[in-house]
């Protein structure tokens, strides 16, 4: 029996496999118009242009400023330096006038007093 509805399951399965395909419809053709296609113009909007990128011309003004300023400075300087002579790295910080400390001319005076004695 049990071999009989394998036969059978199995008969039946070949009968579905051998079935006729399902129709399929023939691909479409492009054939040539008879009548001549007239399409009428699209009208594409413009874009507005974009504004121009001001960052790089700002950049390269304050490069050119500060190259001046350095060259401005440098002028300065050598000026200075022909009118007063070369002046060492210490002093060329920043002055402060100062008005003459007391204390001090006797702290130099004493130590020209000791000097004087050895």
């Amino acid at each position: 029996m049990k071999r009989a509805i394998l036969i059978f399951m199995l008969c039946s399965a070949a009968a579905i496999a051998v079935a006729e395909p399902t129709y399929v419809p023939p691909a479409p053709r492009l054939e040539v118009p008879t009548e001549p296609i007239h399409i009428q113009p699209i009208a594409v909007p413009r874009e507005q242009p974009k504004p121009i990128d001001k960052r790089p011309f700002l950049v390269a003004g304050g490069v050119l400023v500060l190259a001046a300023l350095f060259v401005w400075n440098r002028e300065r300087a050598r000026k200075l330096e022909e009118e007063h002579g070369p002046t060492p790295p210490r002093e060329r910080r920043w002055r402060v006038k100062q008005e003459p400390d007391a204390d001090a001319d006797d702290l130099a005076s004493a130590a020209e007093r000791e000097e004087d004695k050895r």
